[in-house]
């Protein structure tokens, strides 16, 4: 997604929570990604700029809860926003 954004003249930033395992960082982009755990403090600076678009993977998980607060997000009432504008 962040290949697409970046080819589309887009700022992109790749966030995860922690680490992923080895296998997964032959992909291009692999040096740009900032995991939260390691780099609170960089993530946290890219998540004060409010005209930036987020795009984030809700797997259910708590993993993901630093981001979410740092970035001022509910994914619950996110994800009930959604079904109730699908259904």
């Amino acid at each position: 997604m962040a290949a697409l954004l970046k080819k589309t003249g887009r700022e992109a930033v790749v966030m995860v929570p922690n680490d992923y395992p080895g296998f997964l960082k032959w992909m291009p982009g692999n040096d740009e990604v900032i995991v939260y755990r390691h780099s609170k403090e960089k993530a946290d600076v890219c998540s004060t700029n409010e005209n930036t678009s987020r795009i984030l993977e809700v797997n259910g998980t708590p993993s993901g809860k630093g981001i979410y607060d740092a970035w001022g997000i509910n994914p619950a009432e996110h994800i009930i926003n959604y079904l109730q504008n699908s259904l």
